[in-house]
């Protein structure tokens, strides 16, 4: 039976791919090797695998170290922020010297023009500076305790005291988050003694002292004594109905009749 010379090739191309497949793969060197390197190569995958879940582990772990740190840190600080909080609720309140401050401004205001004003304003440097701005002469009666500014118009404390040099005098209290501290009766009386003949002298003192300055008024005229004290919020403020004895600042206004 004839065959086509086609059909004849491709037997003999099977069957000898059947039979020398088998010695090619043994003596090629490219395939010699491959199923070792397939191993070698799944080997491989498996250690990086492996290698992940490792390094996964460990970082969730620090994850976890870091979150209970963190957590750790964040109760400290509400802990010292509560206790902040609550030593600034247990402080007795704001300072009576705005309320000091805003009365003796509003007599001074008054005057009728340009003072001479004595001034003690313990810790306050900002009054002297407010009064020197609106064109009063500012003489400190003592050191402010605090930086001052160079101005032509404030004067440095000066130990002549025989002076009858001025218009108007005020002496404030010291004053601190326990409330108004009493006044240097010595200082007030220095004052007093230098204002001219119809001079004003404005005193801030605790309202419990004030009965002591009886002998430091005997050369003026007591002309008004106004009260004040905390308020609901713990601001000082003028009371029309007295305040209880003890617990307030007397604001005191007195005229040199010498």
């Amino acid at each position: 039976m004839w065959h086509h010379p086609a059909t004849v090739k491709a037997r003999l191309r099977r069957w000898s791919g059947l039979v020398f497949r088998p010695v090619a793969v043994a003596f090629d060197p490219r395939l010699e090797g491959l199923e070792h390197r397939l191993v070698e190569r799944i080997a491989a995958m498996e250690r990086h695998v492996a290698s992940d879940a490792e390094v996964t582990a460990e970082m969730t772990i620090t994850q976890s170290r870091l979150l209970a740190r963190l957590e750790s840190r964040l109760a400290a600080l509400e802990e010292r922020l509560g206790t902040a909080a609550a030593a600034v609720a247990a402080e007795p309140g704001w300072s009576s010297r705005p309320v000091a401050v805003g009365w003796a401004l509003g007599i001074l205001n008054g005057l009728g023009g340009p003072a001479r004003i004595g001034l003690s304003s313990p810790g306050d440097a900002g009054l002297p500076v407010s009064l020197a701005a609106l064109g009063h002469d500012v003489v400190l009666l003592d050191p402010v305790g605090a930086p001052l500014p160079a101005h032509p118009r404030i004067h440095a404390p000066s130990a002549d005291d025989a002076a009858r040099d001025l218009d108007a005098a005020l002496v404030l209290c010291p004053d601190s988050a326990a409330g108004p501290a009493p006044l240097d009766a010595t200082l007030a009386a220095r004052a007093a003694a230098r204002l001219r003949a119809g001079g004003t002298l404005l005193l801030a003192t605790p309202q419990s002292t004030a009965g002591g300055l009886d002998e430091l008024l005997g050369g003026l005229r007591l002309e008004s004594t106004t009260l004040a004290a905390p308020g609901p919020a713990g601001m000082w403020e003028v009371v029309s109905d007295g305040a209880p004895a003890g617990d307030g600042l007397a604001l005191l206004r007195a005229t040199a009749t010498r």
